[in-house]
Formats: C-alpha cells, sequence, structure tokens
C-alpha cells in the first residue's frame, strides 16, 4: 500500500489511508500498523465524508480517478481538502492520443489522453505538471519513497 510507504519514510507526517471498501480498510487495519498512519472507510465522491477531517497538505490517489464514475465530483472535494498551497499527487493510465471510453480493464470508466488529462486537471489547479516535465516539484520525494535517499529538501 502506497501510504505505508509515506508513512514509514516521512515519520513526521500525519498519514490517512482512505478507501470505499471496508474489507480494505480492515485488512489495512491488521497488517499495516504504524504509529503516524490510519485508515478510515470513505467515498471521495461523497463531500459529507470529508466534513470531519482538517485540509491536507498533500493528497495522494494512485490509479483511482480511472475508476470513479464521478470524476469532477472527485476531484471537487479533494481540492476543497487541500491548503491553499497544498499538492496533489496522482497517478492514472494515459498516454493515448484520445480518451478510451470503453477500456480493454472492465473496472476502467476512462482512460486519459495526456492532452485531455491535463485540460481536465486545468480546471481544478492552477499549476499542472507532470514528473518528466521541467520544474516538477520536489521531485526528491520520489528518491526517498524508493528508498534511495533519506533526506527529503523541500523549497
Amino acid at each position: 500500500m502506497e501510504v505505508t510507504c509515506f508513512a514509514t519514510r516521512i515519520p513526521s507526517a500525519n498519514v490517512i489511508g482512505m478507501d470505499y471498501d471496508t474489507s480494505a480498510i480492515q485488512f489495512a487495519n491488521r497488517h499495516y500498523i504504524l504509529p503516524n498512519l490510519k485508515y478510515v472507510r470513505g467515498d471521495a465522491t461523497r463531500q459529507e465524508e470529508f466534513i470531519s477531517y482538517p485540509l491536507f497538505d498533500c493528497i495522494i490517489s494512485f490509479d483511482t480517478l480511472e475508476h470513479t464514475p464521478h470524476r469532477e465530483i472527485m476531484l471537487e472535494n479533494l481540492v476543497n481538502h487541500l491548503k491553499p498551497a497544498g499538492i496533489f499527487l496522482f497517478s492514472t493510465p494515459c498516454g493515448s492520443s484520445q480518451n478510451d471510453l470503453h477500456p480493454l480493464w472492465g473496472h476502467h470508466q476512462i482512460e486519459y489522453s495526456t492532452a485531455s488529462l491535463y485540460d481536465f486537471l486545468g480546471r481544478y489547479f492552477t499549476t499542472v505538471c507532470g514528473a518528466d516535465m521541467p520544474g516538477f516539484p520536489n521531485l526528491d520525494v520520489f528518491d526517498v519513497l524508493n528508498g534511495r535517499r533519506s533526506i527529503i529538501t523541500i523549497a
């Protein structure tokens, strides 16, 4: 689980893992226990499930956007719980020249083209950049998470 990696590599951070699947939360609570990590059941498309949470410095969503039928609602809810200078770090399959509305893997609702994905994210964020682009902020975080460095330098 990605949240375990973050909680382990950045022990000063308070990390919350969220999933809509109760069995996934129960499994995580039994197998991935760290003092700075907790798991909650929730659905990012339901604003009321976020109300009790503060604003976050960073929200991470790896390979979830393409599974979500209401991606606009999900992103709006996440943006509403991100501090003004916060970062949304995520991944999703993309790279084709056109959106794929019927991906081969049936659990995906969509697979974005790169241009369409940037356009979509641009509706919610003033700056959108990829790890392969010049000026990608805090790229060294990936080195820490991958165990290649032990110190994070954030400017």
